[in-house]
C-alpha cells in the first residue's frame, strides 16, 4: 500500500525526480526556498559567481555594475536626488595568493589600497569576528570630498577578499548597516555539485 501511494504522488505531481528524494534533502530545499524567500521578502536579493564558489547579498534596489577594476561584482544604490553625482557602492575585489597567511597584516593592506589621487584618512581599524569569519574592519574618510570609505577585508583560501562600501558621507548612516549585512552574507567556498 505504501509503495502504491508514493507511485501515486509521483503520477499526481508530474515529477518523477521526486520519487529518489531522501527525507533530508527537501528538508534543505524547503529550508533554501524560505531562506531566498525571506531574502526577497525583505528587499534583499543573492549574486553568485558563474561557478557558484561566491555569493553574496544585496540590498534589491541597488543594480549590478561593471567597473573595469578587476572587481568580483560591485553594487550600485539609487540616487538619491536628482542633484547626487557621486556613485554609492559595494564593491567586491579578490586578490590571489598574496602570500599574507597573518590577518593582522591585513590592516597595512588596506591602508595600501588606499589612492594617492584621493585625501582618504583610516580612522578605524579592527580585527572582529562573526560566525566563522575573522576579519579586519577599516574606515576611511575624505573629508575634502565628504567620501565614506569601509573596508572589510578577509583571508579565506590563500586570497584576499576585500569587500568596500564607498558612500558620500551624508547617506553614510544610510548605508553602513547594508555594508555590514552584505559582508557577513558573503560565503566563498567551493561550488556545490549534486552527486
Amino acid at each position: 500500500m505504501r509503495h502504491k501511494v508514493k507511485t501515486d504522488f509521483v503520477k499526481f505531481t508530474g515529477m518523477k525526480f521526486c520519487a529518489g528524494v531522501n527525507k533530508r534533502n527537501v528538508f534543505f530545499l524547503l529550508l533554501f526556498s524560505v531562506t531566498v524567500y525571506a531574502q526577497q521578502k525583505e528587499g534583499w536579493l543573492t549574486w553568485n559567481n558563474g561557478d557558484n564558489t561566491i555569493s553574496i547579498s544585496y540590498p534589491k534596489e541597488w543594480t549590478e555594475t561593471k567597473l573595469n577594476a578587476g572587481e568580483v561584482v560591485a553594487f550600485l544604490a539609487p540616487k538619491t536626488s536628482a542633484m547626487d553625482k557621486y556613485p554609492d557602492m559595494l564593491v567586491l575585489r579578490s586578490f590571489p595568493d598574496s602570500g599574507i597567511k597573518d590577518i593582522n597584516r591585513l590592516k597595512n593592506f588596506a591602508r595600501n589600497t588606499l589612492s594617492p589621487e584621493w585625501n582618504f584618512k583610516i580612522t578605524s581599524s579592527q580585527k572582529l569576528a562573526t560566525g566563522d569569519k575573522q576579519y579586519i574592519k577599516s574606515v576611511a574618510e575624505d573629508r575634502k570630498r565628504n567620501v565614506v570609505l569601509v573596508m572589510y577585508t578577509l583571508l579565506k583560501d590563500d586570497k584576499i577578499f576585500f569587500l568596500t562600501l564607498n558612500v558620500e558621507k551624508k547617506n553614510y548612516e544610510r548605508y553602513k548597516s547594508a555594508g555590514q549585512r552584505a559582508f557577513e552574507s558573503l560565503a566563498i567556498g567551493r561550488s556545490w555539485v549534486p552527486e
